[in-house]
C-alpha cells in the first residue's frame, strides 16, 4: 500500500510542478480588454538611475512586486461599444515593493508614497502612469521622496502589460528629504520585464454584464422620437 502511494506521488509530481509553474506567469491575450475588475499582482524588474548629492550617480537594478487595482473599461464619448482602440482602462497602483543593491548607495528600497495616489491608464496601446515614490538607501541613511510623481510612458499590446513591453520615464524628478530639501534626483526609470503572477477578481463575473460587444462603432446618432 505504501509503495503504491509513493508511486502515485511520483506520477503526480510533474503535474503538480507544471501547475505551479503555470500559476507563476499568467498569459494575457493581446489587444483584449479586461472586462472583469480586479487586482493584478505582477513581478517586475526595473533599472533606476539615481544621483545623490555628495554620494554620486549610479544605475540600480530593482526587483519586486507591483499591484494594480483595475476597473472596468471606460467608453469613449460618442461610442456605445467597447474596443481596444477607443476604450480606456484605468488602474490604481496600490502597492510597489522594490529592492536592489548598489555599490554607492547600499541596499535600496522603493515604495509608494502613502499620501499621494498612483494611477495608470491605457488606451489603444498607449500607456501612461503617474507614480510618486519614496526611496530608502542604507548608505545615505534617510528616506527620500520624489518631489513630483514619476511620469511613465509605454506602448503595450496587453492589459495588464507583461513580458518585455518596456515602460520608461519621461523626465528626471528631484528627490527631497522630509524637510523638502533637495538631495538629488531620479534621472531615469525603465521597467524592463513584467510577469503577471496572480489576478483577483473584485466581483464575480456572473454578476456582471460582460457581454458588451467589443467592436468599435461610429458616433452615436440621435433617434427621432416615436
Amino acid at each position: 500500500m505504501r509503495s503504491r502511494t509513493l508511486v502515485s506521488l511520483v506520477v503526480a509530481l510533474p503535474c503538480l510542478l507544471s501547475g505551479s509553474m503555470a500559476l507563476a506567469q499568467i498569459q494575457v491575450k493581446p489587444k483584449t480588454l479586461p472586462m472583469v475588475p480586479g487586482d493584478d499582482i505582477n513581478h517586475v524588474v526595473l533599472k533606476e538611475t539615481y544621483e545623490i548629492e555628495g554620494v554620486g550617480k549610479e544605475t540600480v537594478e530593482l526587483k519586486g512586486e507591483l499591484i494594480t487595482r483595475r476597473g472596468m473599461p471606460i467608453l469613449q464619448p460618442g461610442t456605445t461599444r467597447h474596443s481596444w482602440e477607443t476604450s480606456t482602462v484605468v488602474a490604481q497602483i496600490t502597492k510597489l515593493e522594490l529592492k536592489g543593491t548598489s555599490n554607492l548607495f547600499g541596499d535600496v528600497h522603493v515604495t509608494l508614497q502613502a499620501a499621494v495616489p498612483a494611477y495608470a491608464a491605457v488606451k489603444a496601446g498607449k500607456c501612461a502612469a503617474s507614480v510618486p515614490v519614496q526611496v530608502t538607501m542604507s548608505k545615505v541613511g534617510e528616506t527620500l521622496i520624489s518631489a513630483q510623481p514619476m511620469q511613465l510612458r509605454s506602448d503595450v499590446t496587453r492589459v495588464p502589460p507583461v513580458g518585455d513591453e518596456k515602460t520608461q520615464s519621461v523626465a528626471p524628478v528631484a528627490l527631497v528629504d522630509t524637510n523638502g530639501r533637495s538631495r538629488g534626483a531620479i534621472h531615469s526609470v525603465t521597467i524592463g520585464w513584467r510577469e503577471l503572477r496572480e489576478q483577483r477578481a473584485l466581483m464575480k463575473p456572473e454578476l456582471l454584464d460582460i457581454r458588451v460587444p467589443t467592436q468599435p462603432t461610429g458616433p452615436v446618432r440621435p433617434t427621432r422620437p416615436g
